[in-house]
């Protein structure tokens, strides 16, 4: 029985060190990313007509531009195209500041190569990339995925509801494919006195990708001063 106490005792000691040697890890790389940055969720999956890939490559090479870099899941899909979109500008040129960086969780998509170059940082667990994407950014842009961008979405909003993130921009890009979420929080939540008013305002919902540009830019703006 002291055995098995001991050995439990241990791994759980080893689970802690393998956790904070990652973390520590991940801060190092990240240091080389010119901060502010913003963090763009999606799916893994383009979609039907590829447009909203094409908006994430467009917004990410835009904010790159003006020195704003990007974070991502490091995954394929929106992931992906918004780190070579941020990518395109510099490339390989830059090699002391990086301008995007993908943080990926060992074992899931790792069938996956990226079609263009950018830095990936690989963590072990779901929530170690969840908390380095919420922490290293004053920005979020959410374009249409499944469950797991829902989740982000839903983590950073509700660490935003406790103040344990400060209320940054929420952008979420793609009116028609929100429309049912929008409708579930402010319809049914906030009639139903689930959620106040102040949490069914905190993210707004767009198509167009500068006006995405402009709130986060300003936000950058701001964080800097």
């Amino acid at each position: 029985m002291k055995f098995k106490y001991i050995k439990k005792c241990c791994n759980i000691l080893t689970h802690s060190i393998k956790v904070g040697w990652e973390l520590m890890r991940s801060f190092m790389q990240l240091s080389n990313l010119n901060m502010p940055g913003v963090t763009i969720f999606g799916g893994a999956k383009e979609g039907k007509d590829k447009i909203y890939a094409k908006k994430a490559f467009a917004l990410a090479k835009k904010f790159v531009e003006n020195e704003i870099p990007i974070l991502t899941g490091g995954g394929p899909g929106i992931m992906e195209f918004a780190n070579c979109g941020a990518s395109s500008v510099h490339g390989r040129e830059k090699i002391d500041k990086k301008d995007t960086i993908g943080i990926a969780v060992t074992g899931v998509d790792s069938w996956f190569e990226s079609s263009c170059y950018y830095h990936t940082i690989h963590v072990s667990y779901f929530f170690m990339r969840k908390w380095l994407l919420t922490r290293y950014s004053i920005g979020f842009v959410v374009f249409p995925g499944g469950i797991g961008t829902i989740d982000e979405l839903f983590d950073v909003l509700n660490l935003m509801k406790y103040h344990r993130l400060p209320e940054f921009p929420v952008i979420l890009i793609g009116i028609k494919y929100w429309q049912p979420l929008v409708n579930l929080l402010k319809e049914s939540a906030l009639k139903n006195e689930f959620i106040n008013e102040r949490l069914a305002n905190l993210f707004i919902v767009t198509d167009d990708i500068d006006e995405a540009f402009m709130i986060i830019n300003e936000a950058c703006k701001v964080f800097r001063k």
